[in-house]
């Protein structure tokens, strides 16, 4: 079984994550809530480039205090066809890298940008994109909630970036893909766009079981936006 970072609950956001690419403090793979892969080792000198790489930073006033970025551990990406997925199927994914949000203590801890990193032909890290508080502002918030919700608290969850193609028009929505450590019971979450004009076939904020989310995706009338429902 693959080495795991882990973090308590209480520690989950807050925790700083040291630019050599260890959190601050991690915990047994046998803790309950959410908990990370390991990334690449060399992908934090990757993250910090791009951070502090001018072009990227440059009308981003958030990312220029670089000693006020917090990087958290990186999410697994991965990306699943729509079409090519039947309701009833088990999720074939293809594997898409890491992705690493970064925390502005200038923002009282709220996302701002979203560094993408995957493994080239040759074993080294390279960066894929850079995205901004769009991207991980809603990324953030939703992990925050998922790590209070007490069906989390009491589970054991990897936490993973799945990119799903073909739900809403041509560009790939971002979906919070919780992984349990045994079992088959995987839980999808969307985020909240802060783009009010933005629709969705999944109702936002809402856990998903995996049956439910092909369900939707494979056709149902598209979900409308609101908060966190009670879940049953």
């Amino acid at each position: 079984m693959k080495k795991r970072f882990t973090l308590k609950l209480a520690l989950l956001l807050s925790a700083v994550v040291l630019w050599t690419g260890l959190p601050s403090s991690a915990q047994s793979p046998s803790e309950k809530g959410l908990h990370f892969a390991n990334g690449p080792s060399d992908a934090i000198p990757v993250v910090n480039s791009a951070l502090k790489n001018p072009p990227f930073i440059q009308g981003h006033p958030l990312l220029a205090d670089f000693g006020g970025l917090q990087v958290l551990p990186p999410l697994a990406r991965y990306n699943l066809l729509i079409p090519e997925t039947t309701a009833t199927s088990a999720l074939s994914v293809q594997a898409e890298g890491w992705e690493y949000l970064i925390k502005s203590s200038l923002r009282s801890g709220e996302g701002v940008a979203a560094v993408s990193v995957r493994t080239t032909a040759t074993g080294n890290s390279q960066m894929l994109s850079l995205q901004y508080e769009n991207i991980a502002g809603p990324e953030v918030r939703a992990l925050e909630k998922l790590a209070a919700l007490e069906q989390i608290r009491s589970g054991s969850y990897e936490v993973r970036l799945l990119q799903v193609f073909g739900l809403v028009g041509n560009n790939p929505v971002q979906i919070i893909w919780l992984k349990p450590d045994s079992g088959d019971a995987d839980l999808f979450y969307e985020p909240l766009s802060p783009n009010p004009n933005l629709s969705s076939k999944l109702q936002f904020e809402k856990l998903y079981s995996r049956e439910d989310f092909l369900k939707v995706a494979k056709g149902n009338p598209r979900g409308a936006r609101g908060t966190v429902p009670a879940i049953n």
